[in-house]
């Protein structure tokens, strides 16, 4: 790849190029491996630098190494100056490169579970004028604190036996706080159940074995979870994950 070539990807993620300019860089795309992979990896630095105040104090940050850098410079020919002005784009490509490794490595990747253990919030239809209040359990379970929700949700289902969304929500309180087999043993009862939640809870026993490390286990049930379901999309992209 020779330098003009960043400036032409530059160009293109920012619309810049039309017309037969556009066409030739596309038809380079496709002969051109290197070229697919460099344009690649600036479409995901500019969208891992898509907020619009990281990217002003990036090109701030830019500029004023560039002026410590090139300081005293000002004697330099014409020709000289138009090839720094050029390269100005392999120089920002490399400053995100670099600025993209070291928060990879500085800070602390999430795990399959963090990333795809998100819970939908929880709201239970109080049944009865005489039914008991839900607001503090629901209040603790949509703040996260399982350990908190999960006797109050145990108290509900106790005395309300056949609410399978309450029962749902008590085996991931348990799963959040690695009493693993006892949500798996609720997971299945539902998802063996005629219940509306039955996908719901194939997923929640694809996350039990996922906590698990049990990579094969979690890759079996979340084949099992049907096209027609909310969390198929989901179980896709984790299977291509594990």
């Amino acid at each position: 790849m020779q330098p003009e070539d960043y400036t032409l990807i530059d160009q293109y993620l920012r619309n810049q190029l039309a017309g037969e300019a556009r066409q030739a860089f596309e038809a380079r795309l496709d002969r051109e491996p290197e070229l697919a992979e460099a344009l690649e990896f600036a479409r995901h630095a500019q969208a891992f630098l898509g907020r619009q105040v990281e990217r002003d104090a990036l090109k701030s940050q830019l500029k004023r190494l560039g002026d410590q850098h090139f300081q005293g410079q000002g004697s330099q020919p014409p020709q000289a100056k138009g090839q720094l002005r050029r390269l100005w784009p392999v120089l920002a490509i490399a400053a995100t490169v670099a600025l993209i490794l070291t928060i990879n490595f500085l800070l602390p990747q999430p795990s399959l579970y963090d990333q795809f253990g998100q819970h939908q919030p929880l709201f239970l239809t109080e049944k009865s004028t005489d039914a008991p209040n839900t607001a503090p359990l629901e209040t603790a379970f949509n703040n996260g604190q399982y350990a908190e929700a999960l006797p109050l949700l145990q108290a509900y289902t106790q005395s309300n036996p056949t609410d399978t969304l309450a029962l749902l929500y008590q085996g991931i309180c348990l799963m959040e706080t690695n009493q693993l087999t006892a949500a798996t043993s609720i997971f299945s009862a539902i998802q063996q159940g005629q219940s509306a939640l039955q996908a719901e809870a194939t997923w929640y026993l694809a996350l039990t074995a996922l906590k698990e490390e049990k990579p094969a286990q979690c890759r079996k049930w979340l084949q099992t979870i049907p096209a027609d379901s909310d969390r198929y999309q989901a179980a896709q992209d984790l299977l291509k994950k594990l």
